[in-house]
């Protein structure tokens, strides 16, 4: 028989004390999970950890939280050897205490790799069956017994082992409740910014190019680390807030905190703000593990990156951004980070170029990449309302809304000041919240006001043409000539002469052609 021989320098496949330690801090700050993957006591390697699973499988059943006195209580309930109670056989308080410590601590990073460490523990549990059912069936057959019988025993303990390393907990679909259930959740919806902006679920922040979405960003964030009305308008909850931004530059974004600081207030300093200009790659475990870290570690409750074409694929998965089932999946971890942590989780991105009706405001549907619109489970996108002049001022769409059932359209009036100002005084961020039908009611008046100057400068031009058509015939001329000679229809040359006439620049004539009299106009000098 080959002996193999594990080494300190190989992991060892039969036990994994980290992945055991980290699964149950996992359950203790997340019991719901015991319910998610299919773990037994005897997939833990250590035996102290395999009556604690079993209490908190037990708590779980009854509905109890898995505090250390509640654990403690429930392994005193029942005995691990004849005797000795589960709680004296796992040596008390000195091994509860850094489990129920660890789950404060990092619970929310173990919660995200919950499945991974689970895999790990149960592949481990499955190998050390495997090992004792070699021995068993050495032992067996080394003691005489006939070979059908072994081959019998090989057989049933061979079909034993592969059902319990296949064995899977039910699907969550499975757990149905009863009204009663459904009326006694607890579905209480946690506004962070009054009907634009709930806490704890994934959202994306996206607009058409140009629609300052940076600045609403730091607005954003702002108003948040400092509780002050977002946009001067809408009731905020003060929250610490992180933004990652990986496009506009640290000197760029400080001079938007600074002008907003300036407009609300307030001291740049006090804002219960961090921020970072290296963005992570949330396709990469080891990353999101690390802003697990930073969330739990700094007690964030809003997390910004921006933007989300930088940060979420890779250069292996570029190509991918068109599937929406490989975009779901990338996604998929930051709503379980949402979950784990509590942090509203927000991205910011782009629109497709090839934008919908430019005078319209933006819809979830011109968001780039697949499956973004489908993954948010509330947005805020951003649109113009008339171009930009390059004179600081912006006329705005901000259409918000989510699944909590808000949802809302308002038109946006900012002026940043001097384009030219960096962190000069000519910088500044006014911003004034109006009404939709103001708005379009201005919109269309300037509309108007627009086609009625281009209306006047049309007839101008008209009319100086037609001029220009009289001076070239000083005798006069029919108004069918004059018109071929100006270039103008029919109605345009009409309403041009009559204007003329009107001026006393232009009078009725008799003009001979062909040995016949037609009515014509020249043109009179005043």
């Amino acid at each position: 028989m080959v002996q193999h021989k594990i080494t300190e320098d190989k992991p060892n496949p039969l036990s994994d004390p980290i992945a055991e330690r980290d699964l149950l801090s996992a359950l203790i700050y997340q019991p719901e999970l015991i319910g998610s993957v299919s773990i037994t006591p005897g997939d833990f390697g250590d035996p102290d950890y395999r009556p604690i699973l079993r209490a908190l499988q037990r708590l779980h059943a009854e509905g109890i939280p898995p505090e250390v006195t509640h654990l403690a209580s429930e392994l005193q309930s029942f005995d691990a050897a004849p005797g000795v109670s589960a709680y004296d056989a796992v040596g008390g308080t000195s091994t509860l205490g850094p489990l129920c410590r660890a789950a404060i601590e990092n619970g929310p990073i173990h919660a995200i790799h919950f499945k991974f460490n689970a895999d790990k523990v149960r592949e481990a549990g499955q190998r050390r069956r495997i090992v004792e059912y070699g021995q068993r069936v050495a032992d067996i057959a080394s003691n005489g017994l006939p070979t059908a019988d072994v081959l019998e025993f090989i057989r049933e303990q061979s079909q034993a082992i592969t059902t319990t390393a296949t064995g899977t907990a039910a699907p969550a679909f499975t757990n149905v409740m009863s009204c009663a259930e459904l009326l006694a959740l607890d579905l209480h919806v946690d506004f962070l910014v009054d009907g634009i902006l709930v806490r704890g679920q994934p959202g994306v922040i996206g607009g058409r190019s140009k629609t300052l979405k940076s600045s609403m960003l730091v607005d954003l964030v702002l108003s948040l680390g400092t509780g002050q009305p977002f946009l001067g308008q809408f009731a905020t909850k003060r929250a610490t807030t992180a933004y990652w931004s990986g496009e506009s530059g640290a000197a760029t974004i400080r001079a938007k905190a600074r002008a907003v600081a300036a407009a609300r207030g307030f001291a740049l300093g006090d804002a219960d703000v961090f921020w970072s200009f290296d963005l992570p790659k949330l396709a990469r475990a080891d990353h999101l593990s690390a802003i697990a870290d930073v969330i739990t570690k700094r007690n964030i409750d809003v997390a910004i990156i921006d933007p989300l074409y930088l940060s979420l694929l890779d250069a292996s998965t570029a190509g991918q951004a068109s599937n929406v089932f490989a975009m779901g999946n990338a996604l998929q971890p930051l709503s379980e980070l949402t979950a784990a942590t509590g942090c509203t989780i927000l991205l910011c991105h782009h629109f497709r170029k090839s934008a919908g009706d430019p005078d319209e405001p933006a819809a979830l549907e011109e968001l780039s990449q697949a499956g973004v619109g489908e993954w948010a489970r509330q947005w805020m996108l951003l649109a113009r309302r008339s171009p930009y002049q390059a004179d600081g001022r912006h006329d705005l769409w901000l259409r918000a809304g989510g699944s909590a059932g808000h949802a809302g359209l308002y038109a946006l009036d900012v002026d940043e000041g001097d384009p030219a100002g960096f962190e000069s005084e000519g910088r500044r961020w006014d911003v004034t919240v109006r009404s939709v039908a103001d708005a379009r009611d201005e919109t269309r008046r300037a509309a108007e006001d627009r086609k009625a100057e281009q209306q006047a400068q049309r007839d101008e031009d008209d009319r100086r043409k037609m001029l220009e058509a009289l001076r070239r015939t000083p005798d006069g001329d029919t108004v069918k000539a004059l018109r071929q000679l100006a270039g103008l229809s029919n109605e345009r040359a009409a309403n041009a002469l009559r204007s003329l006439v009107g001026e006393g620049r232009a009078e009725g004539c008799e003009i001979k052609k062909y040995r016949r009299t037609e009515t014509g106009y020249r043109h009179t000098e005043i």
